[in-house]
């Protein structure tokens, strides 16, 4: 049993229990040692006798833009067996989030690093989920056995005078040449309203709606969803699972 009825812990020390000598501690402990940091620079433990740290070198960074001039997101990443990676995210046609509107992108790259340009278009899948302002975030991403790959984004709710900032839940599949897959759920997505989105009265700012987090496929192909509910009755979001079958049907 864990909780209240779990055994105490008894704090008492029986009195054959080793002990350490305190001298040991104090010789384990480089007297000379300290942390070093001041802006600009890296925290190190240095001493007397320490060996000298190597030199830092910035990284390069492969840049492989998928939009012209907007912004390009990435979230999340999952290596396929031959170590090749998909990626997902968002990307947008411009850098004003008051008029422009996200795409979910899905990447395939080789193990190299190289965009594979036979997978959907020129080695991108790209659609705009639902028409809005800025809502669409595709944050996670895994691969069922046979490869295709199934994505969980939260997007605008889209119904006739709906708040703009009322979000749903989006889940959908692609084949492994990057198209969509009209086998799962409806036409290849799977739209979950969850809850009907509220703003936060004052004094507090903002609006409580759906929304999905990660995504993960359990040893069945049967995908699970980590997503935010606003909760009945209040304009907090509590946490939820969802699951849906290997085909996207709600289990």
């Amino acid at each position: 049993a864990f909780g209240a009825d779990a055994p105490s812990l008894d704090a008492s020390m029986p009195d054959d229990a080793p002990s350490r000598d305190a001298s040991a501690l104090d010789a384990a402990v480089e007297p000379d040692a300290f942390v070093e940091a001041d802006a600009g620079s890296d925290a190190f433990v240095s001493g007397d006798a320490g060996p000298s740290l190597p030199a830092i070198t910035d990284p390069t960074p492969h840049l492989v833009p998928a939009s012209a001039d907007g912004h390009d997101r990435l979230y999340d990443v999952v290596f396929a067996p031959d170590s090749s990676f998909y990626v997902v995210g968002v990307r947008a046609a411009g850098t004003d989030a008051a008029t422009n509107d996200f795409e979910t992108i899905v990447g395939h790259f080789t193990p190299s690093g190289d965009l594979d340009t036979s997978f959907g278009t020129g080695g991108w899948f790209v659609s705009n989920l639902a028409v809005g302002l800025g809502g669409e975030i595709a944050r996670s991403l895994d691969l069922q056995s046979d490869g295709r790959i199934v994505v969980a984004a939260t997007v605008e709710h889209v119904a006739v005078g709906a708040d703009p900032r009322d979000r749903d839940v989006a889940v959908f599949r692609l084949d492994t040449d990057g198209t969509l897959d009209d086998t799962f759920g409806t036409g290849g997505t799977v739209l979950l309203d969850l809850s009907d989105g509220e703003a936060i009265p004052a004094p507090g700012t903002g609006y409580a709606a759906d929304g999905a987090w990660n995504l993960v496929i359990d040893g069945t192909d049967r995908i699970v969803v980590a997503v935010q509910v606003k909760r009945t009755g209040a304009t907090d979001t509590d946490f939820g699972l969802v699951r849906l079958s290997p085909n996207g049907v709600l289990d």
